[in-house]
């Protein structure tokens, strides 16, 4: 009986025992959860406070991208970080990257409900314009627009379209929010060929009304057999008609020589004293004497300069010839 009273009590204290070590666990895991919601507790301002100042700027047709800066960034107020931010969006710019709108229009800036009524939004808006000399200028204009009853800023977006160095318009939204400064920046790329009708920028005068119109039709309908049959010289007209309106779509198609992306390369990396060269010589060549070697093959004799001849190449392409010359650098 008395092994038996000792058998039970052994049994009995491993029980308390386990029983004891249970609610240590018990303990241990309480005290793991609670400190896992404290520190999400306590991390939850920052991300509320990171996603309150993402906003939406869009048109009446698309949305636009936009990057964010605060003035807890170091580079907020950097003015090499700015002409980094400008380069950039150069070259977003000409790699086709950023939205075109052709017309003035207007934008909306959509803000999070959480921002104040009295806020007041300053908008800079940077011209970035070609300078004739392959190199660029900006000029700034600054604005301050006040939030609508909904919270949102409109403003209008417009530009010169009678300027045609103007490239870039690149935009910087600041506001307070806060403690802190907030800065969006946004750009819309320019077409200086482009006029409020929508049309493209049309240079005049050089084709004959006759010439005008079977190019105006080319350009409408992208049927290249309308300048079947026509002679060589009057091709580089048609070909230069195409590079002084910069539309260099157009140019490539009566052009034979490099791929289209090696072609459209060179073109647009000319500087305005280049393009105006190469124009020159193409105006000269159209008054030049077109020599036959074979069938498919010739050049047209010119000259630029008195007593100083020069000569471009064409070739027959599906009975239609076209030019061999550009410029490359």
């Amino acid at each position: 009986m008395k092994k038996k009273l000792i058998a039970i009590g052994i049994i009995f204290s491993l029980i308390l025992a386990g029983c004891s070590k249970q609610d240590e666990q018990s303990t241990t895991t309480e005290t793991t959860t609670n400190t896992t919601t404290s520190t999400t507790q306590q991390e939850e301002p920052e991300e509320v406070q990171k996603n309150k100042t993402d906003i939406s700027i869009f048109t009446k047709d698309e949305e636009i991208e936009y990057s964010k800066i605060s003035d807890r960034d170091e580079n907020f107020d950097n003015n090499d970080e700015k002409l980094k931010m400008v380069l950039d969006f150069i070259n977003k710019r000409a790699e086709d990257e950023l939205i075109q709108l052709e017309n003035d229009e207007n934008i909306r800036i959509e803000f999070p409900h959480e921002l104040p009524k009295d806020s007041k939004v300053n908008i800079i808006k940077t011209y970035v314009k070609q300078n004739g000399k392959g190199g660029t200028e900006n000029v700034d204009e600054s604005m301050v627009v006040e939030l609508n009853k909904n919270g949102n800023v409109d403003f209008k977006h417009t530009f010169d379209t009678n300027d045609k160095y103007l490239d870039l318009v690149i935009y910087e939204v600041l506001i307070s929010w806060d403690d802190i400064l907030v800065k969006y920046n946004f750009a819309i790329k320019v077409d200086n060929r482009s006029t409020p009708n929508n049309k493209p920028y049309a240079v005049t005068g050089y084709l004959s009304s006759d010439q005008q119109k079977i190019y105006d039709n080319y350009k409408k309908d992208k049927n290249i057999d309308v300048f079947k049959g026509i002679e060589p010289t009057t091709m580089v007209k048609y070909y230069t008609q195409a590079i002084m309106e910069q539309e260099y779509n157009i140019a490539y198609t009566l052009y034979k020589g490099e791929d289209e992306e090696s072609y459209m390369k060179i073109i647009k990396s000319f500087d305005e004293d280049l393009k105006e060269d190469y124009i020159s010589n193409l105006k000269a060549a159209a008054n030049g004497k077109f020599v036959e070697e074979t069938k498919e093959k010739g050049y047209i004799e010119y000259e630029l300069q008195k007593n100083h001849s020069m000569a471009i190449d064409v070739t027959k392409d599906n009975d239609i010839w076209k030019i061999q010359y550009i410029p490359i650098q």
